[in-house]
């Protein structure tokens, strides 16, 4: 994607304007890096060139912790072309890695004939997946003092994010280490299925309860460290009641 491996340089007016789009203005998450990337240039690489762009101040080195933060925005620019991927990650220490991967290639044309773009950080409450449009399960993250966090899970396009409501970021959950901790909540499915199977969990996300994906959510943060969860809980399922309940997709 690169034009050069020299650094720093500017965003070209092609990557801004991708960039920016995947943030949006009217969430207040979002418009504050906007703001930070205004005033950013790229400074080198991440760990995959030359897709992995690491924005910063100009006389600053990546920091290969900016590596591995969490993403905060996600989404696609469809093209007759090309299929653009664009990934941003959560800032830290005043970088942000930014991914800008053609699915469909090496390079990017120029000239381009856009068909359609998306991001989960446009999804709100009550949407369907932005990516396919179709619905989605929430499930709010218990706390007694906190009531900031949703875990969306899409079995359409298998994605799975965390929607902080006061922000309006929403960070992308990876399915595998997710699934690992929710099968410790239902070990008999581990049995059924003899281990961890992506398309089955989601195919069959019903078979859990809010209880189980809160749990196995409260576990995953704290080993991961992705988010902070501190003042969120596990909850305790009264048997009879939620144990079998079936949960259907939100419409």
């Amino acid at each position: 994607m690169n034009i050069n491996g020299k650094f720093p340089r500017d965003l070209t007016e092609r990557e801004r304007n991708w960039i920016l789009w995947m943030l949006p203005e009217d969430k207040p998450g979002y418009r504050a890096y906007r703001e930070m990337i205004k005033e950013m240039m790229i400074i080198g690489y991440g760990r995959f060139e030359p897709d992995n762009l690491i924005l910063g101040q100009p006389n600053d080195k990546p920091d290969e912790e900016t590596f591995f933060t969490p993403i905060i925005s996600l989404g696609q620019i469809e093209m007759r072309e090309a299929r653009i991927q664009i990934s941003i990650h959560r800032e830290h220490r005043n970088q942000i890695q930014v991914d800008i991967v053609n699915l469909l290639g090496d390079t990017i044309p120029e000239n381009v004939s856009e068909i359609r773009r998306w991001s989960y950080a446009y999804w709100n409450p009550g949407d369907v997946s932005p990516c396919t449009e179709k619905p989605v399960r929430e499930v709010k993250i218990f706390s007694r003092t906190e009531h900031n966090l949703i875990l969306v899970i899409s079995p359409s396009d298998k994605k799975i994010w965390l929607h902080e409501i006061d922000s309006g970021i929403n960070y992308i959950i990876p399915v595998t280490n997710f699934f690992n901790e929710l099968l410790r909540q239902r070990k008999e499915i581990i049995d059924k299925t003899g281990g961890l199977n992506v398309n089955f969990i989601f195919e069959n996300i019903d078979r859990f309860s809010d209880a189980d994906i809160n749990n196995a959510f409260i576990n995953y943060s704290k080993i991961f460290a992705k988010v902070d969860v501190g003042a969120y809980e596990e909850v305790k399922e009264k048997k009879g009641l939620f144990s079998f309940l079936k949960r259907k997709t939100k419409k």
